[in-house]
């Protein structure tokens, strides 16, 4: 709230349901790559984890060259009928990083979670996730049509390891 300078009249909190989640809606519109749209963020262990934006039908198109322009060539997912359900950039894959895979993988174990990047055995697999993505849903027949979703769990992983479940971590 301080960054964006905003007041608690500014937002409204959402029950999730979801333990250790939080999702708090900005009560106006913002401006995002230059076209307005409705704001969401989302935290874990109070940790901001992603941000939703609900862009017009009107601005998809645009939205979508924006981030082009700033991030390259997306990669696109497909329905049925080969037309362009959405659009996804991501960063550089914690496989690609030994150092920073390891500590996700840390925090997966303290959490209790089984990590294996073998796909005959269970466990997530860390080693696949991107350090933060960014995903632009352009089927207008989907119901989240202009639907923005930035994500950056792994990327606040390893920023605040000591916060991010603290209560397992620092047992």
């Amino acid at each position: 709230m301080n960054a964006l300078k905003i007041s608690e009249k500014d937002i409204t909190k959402i029950n999730t349901g979801l333990a250790h989640n939080d999702q708090i809606n900005l009560n106006y519109p913002t401006k995002l790559y230059g076209r307005t749209a409705e704001v969401s963020f989302t935290f874990s262990y109070h940790i901001l984890i992603g941000i939703t934006a609900q862009f017009k039908p009107e601005d998809v198109a645009y939205v979508e060259n924006a981030i082009a322009k700033e991030r390259g060539t997306g990669i696109y997912k497909y329905n049925g009928k080969n037309e362009k359900n959405d659009v996804t950039w991501q960063d550089d894959l914690l496989e690609n990083n030994k150092t920073w895979k390891a500590a996700v993988e840390d925090i997966y174990k303290n959490l209790g979670i089984q990590v294996s990047d073998d796909p005959m055995k269970d466990g997530i697999s860390v080693g696949q996730k991107p350090i933060t993505w960014c995903r632009l849903t352009i089927d207008n027949n989907s119901p989240l049509y202009g639907n923005l979703y930035f994500n950056g769990d792994v990327a606040s992983m390893l920023n605040y390891p000591e916060k991010y479940a603290p209560e397992l971590i620092l047992k």
